[in-house]
């Protein structure tokens, strides 16, 4: 038994021009698709990437704003210039705004590992403000502090010119009292009559006296100036040893020398009131001196030990500023590996797409072929075959039959013809029939006339 086949020539067209709008609905859906991939990946790139790319090297300027600044501060002399410059309010506005984004970023799209990269980014952050408060009131206290060493260093100045004054006044007046006891001895000497023994024991004696007073008044005037000089010293050093070795070692045996002076002048002179006074007055002026050289070796050590501590909270902070760098380096790092998984995506999708091309090509071009190869199996053998028996028809030969060959695809399947082709033969040869009956007819009546004739 035959399966009938309603496969006419028409629904043969409407299949394919199906077909044709299939695949390429087909395609359309597949650019489609690959189109809106494209463009989560490019916002991906533009709405994450770029942004947490652009938000981490607002951070590393505005770290490297705050080292510059730093810089600046290291070098500032005096308290208004430093007031300036220790405001830092918009540095931290950048890096706070930078800051915010990222964890916008992080919450949304990169997930908790660059959470975790920003709490540790806060806590270094945290550290790096405190090392910086830290610098700005080290620079403060080493201000002040040279500010009342300079201070001093003008006392001592002061006090080094009048103490110097004062030993040349108190040794002009000793030079001048010394002549006068000379003269006197010599006159004594001359004028009484004494033994030569005596004489040259009164000289030896006034020369004894006279040379250890003026040695004492010299020794004073090279004291001081061995103060003053040591003074000056102490500012030079660089280490709170050396000031102490200084202070135990040179100034102590220049005021040594000093305060022996002192002793020799006070026994000296104790019958001149007036250089009695000047000693005494000396006395405490050195005493004032020797304050003040305290006063400067104790600042002087206090800002060394100040200028140490500022030394290692700079170290700490060209660490922190390191850690805070490796992690806008992660933070970059992780922005790379977005900005690759988001191409590998696109990548992915369009080889994907291409393979989806290809294949629907593919079967669009086999289906084609295949009901291009029905279609002329179904219309021009039998077309060809109509045409035959329209010529037999045509020579006059109205014996002649249609009959249609089956194709091989329909015969395999069993499949029987019901399309415009097979009416179209159906139709010839109901024409040849009726042909055929209309001649017979014909003859009959040509039969019947001739007989009715005779």
């Amino acid at each position: 038994m035959k399966m009938k086949l309603n496969l006419t020539i028409k629904k043969m067209l409407i299949g394919l021009v199906c077909l044709g709008v299939t695949g390429m609905l087909l395609l359309a859906l597949a650019s489609f698709y690959s189109h809106n991939q494209m463009i989560t990946s490019q916002e991906r790139l533009t709405e994450v990437v770029i942004p947490l790319e652009t938000a981490s090297q607002d951070i590393r300027i505005a770290i490297s704003a705050f080292i510059e600044r730093q810089s600046e501060i290291m070098g500032t002399r005096s308290e208004a210039e430093l007031e300036e410059r220790s405001q830092r309010a918009p540095l931290e506005k950048a890096y706070t705004s930078s800051r915010n984004q990222l964890a916008h970023l992080a919450a949304e799209e990169a997930g908790s590992s660059a959470e975790t990269l920003l709490a540790g980014l806060d806590d270094i952050y945290e550290s790096f403000l405190e090392k910086d408060t830290a610098i700005v009131n080290s620079v403060r206290t080493g201000l002040e502090l040279s500010r009342l060493i300079g201070e001093q260093m003008e006392r001592m100045d002061q006090e080094g010119s009048t103490l110097l004054a004062n030993a040349e006044t108190i040794y002009g007046r000793v030079n001048f009292a010394a002549m006068r006891e000379k003269i006197a001895f010599r006159e004594y000497i001359t004028t009484e009559e004494k033994t030569e023994e005596l004489q040259d024991a009164i000289r030896e004696l006034l020369q004894s006296d006279l040379t250890r007073t003026q040695k004492a008044c010299n020794d004073l005037r090279l004291g001081v100036a061995a103060l003053t000089t040591f003074g000056r010293q102490i500012l030079l050093v660089r280490e709170r040893e050396n000031i102490s070795a200084i202070l135990e070692t040179k100034i102590a045996e220049s005021a040594n020398q000093i305060r022996e002076a002192l002793e020799v002048l006070k026994n000296s002179l104790v019958e001149s009131d007036e250089l009695v006074g000047l000693v005494q007055e000396f006395e405490k002026g050195f005493g004032r001196m020797m304050a003040i050289l305290t006063e400067v070796a104790d600042l002087r050590g206090r800002l060394l030990a100040e200028q140490k501590v500022r030394d290692q909270v700079q170290e700490s902070l060209q660490e922190s500023k390191e850690a805070i760098t490796a992690r806008i380096s992660d933070l970059q790092m992780l922005a790379r590996n977005i900005r690759n998984m988001a191409e590998v995506e696109a990548e992915q999708v369009r080889n994907f797409i291409e393979m989806v091309i290809l294949i629907t090509s593919l079967i669009a071009i086999v289906a084609m072929i295949l009901i291009g190869m029905v279609m002329f199996r179904r219309i021009t053998g039998p077309i060809d075959q109509a045409v035959a028996f329209a010529d037999t028809i045509a020579k006059g030969d109205l014996t002649a039959r249609i009959q249609l060959n089956q194709s091989e695809l329909l015969s395999r399947f069993r499949l029987d013809r019901n399309d415009e082709i097979s009416t179209l033969a159906a139709k010839l040869g109901d024409m040849v029939f009726n042909l055929n009956a209309l001649i017979s007819q014909v003859q009959q009546s040509g039969i019947q006339v001739t007989s009715s004739a005779t």
